[in-house]
């Protein structure tokens, strides 16, 4: 049920914005996710959030980030959303599609590397949010639970990467 409203109230905002144009066809890309998997789902579910949640408020504060010039850490906290909840499916979803509704309100660059600098800076904080959740969760684990975890790492990765037969 969830999952609808915050469709139904993406496309009102589209509505709003006068992006008539694009919600059958975000419509469209959505139902390939299937939304009964996702309510039943809570990991879809977490992903979904993390996709739709973010360009719900990219169409309501779009105008406030731009002016702060803070559009970055919007998509660091994305990142760090994305892996905080759902750990395993669809992770680069969770940026392209806040990212194509970021150049659907402000408009493509006219040069090609003008693009390319705002998709690596965004895409540079979404990884270091991301990755940053990713760390931040491993520490709190072996803090919390497992204080050798970093021990039984290393010799994992060394027996991986070591030449010797395995009998």
């Amino acid at each position: 049920l969830l999952e609808f409203f915050l469709l139904f109230f993406l496309c009102y905002l589209m509505l709003k914005r006068n992006l008539t144009d694009y919600i059958l066809p975000v419509i469209i890309a959505l139902m390939f996710i299937k939304p009964l998997t996702v309510a039943l789902n809570m990991a879809f579910s977490g992903f979904y959030y993390c996709m739709i949640i973010p360009c719900i408020i990219i169409l309501s504060y779009n105008e406030k980030l731009v002016a702060s010039g803070k559009y970055w850490i919007f998509f660091e906290i994305v990142g760090a959303c994305s892996f905080y909840f759902n750990m395993n499916y669809f992770q680069l979803v969770t940026f392209g599609v806040p990212l194509i509704f970021y150049f659907l309100i402000n408009g493509f660059p006219k040069r090609t590397q003008n693009l390319l600098k705002t998709v690596a800076l965004f895409f540079s904080a979404w990884f270091i949010g991301y990755a940053g959740m990713m760390v931040f969760k491993w520490v709190v684990y072996a803090i919390a639970i497992k204080p050798d975890i970093f021990s039984e790492m290393f010799n994992a990765i060394m027996f991986r990467f070591s030449t010797n037969d395995v009998k």
